[in-house]
């Protein structure tokens, strides 16, 4: 990740929790735990990450606090964005966030959490599929 000025910011905290993420049905796949600016690395450069607070948020692993807040986002960005599926998956996982594996956000008002990961954690192994969208 670059080096960019308050990222992750002071607010992130190091907390247990349970969290729900899109993926595809075999977890194995590629896209299922990178944050968005690394799946596509050129979207660095578009306007939704023109700022340094959202190339930040960029490169954060996106999370959900509940099944139903992750259901419902999925929609929501389904309706404007026909190809979702084809970049972030079909299925939903839960897992298991440990305090030792990062700095998380609060919940926004969507349940969305932003997780800046530690150095060699290996979320793969910490989420199960529950079910597909």
């Amino acid at each position: 990740m670059p080096d960019l000025e308050d990222c992750p910011p002071a607010y992130y905290e190091s907390r247990d929790f349970i969290a729900y993420r899109f993926v595809f049905a075999n977890l194995d796949h590629t896209n299922n735990f990178l944050p968005a600016l690394k799946i596509s690395p050129r979207r660095v450069n578009s306007p939704s990450f023109a700022s340094d607070t959202a190339r930040c948020l960029g490169y954060a692993f996106s999370l959900f606090d509940t099944l139903e807040n992750a259901r419902q986002r999925y929609r929501q960005i389904s309706r404007f964005n026909r190809n979702f599926h084809k970049i972030l998956g079909t299925h939903i996982a839960r897992g298991q966030i440990e305090s030792s594996e990062g700095l998380a956000s609060p919940p926004d008002r969507h349940g969305h959490i932003s997780l800046h990961e530690a150095e060699s954690v290996d979320l793969v192994a910490k989420f199960r599929v529950v079910e597909e969208i």
